[in-house]
């Protein structure tokens, strides 16, 4: 096997790893802001209990 196909192959799957895992993150992060922000507006209609 030619180690700079390899190297080429080690770079892209690299590059395709850390763009999902962007993509996961940016897709998590959404997914809890809109969580918090819903329990914050439903926060706000009934009293904060300590």
């Amino acid at each position: 096997m030619n180690i700079g196909f390899f190297l080429i192959l080690l770079i892209a799957v690299a590059i395709v790893f850390s763009m999902g895992f962007l993509l996961v993150e940016t897709v998590l992060k959404m997914v809890r802001d809109e969580n918090w922000n819903v329990g914050a507006r439903a926060e706000r209609h009934r009293p904060l209990r300590k």
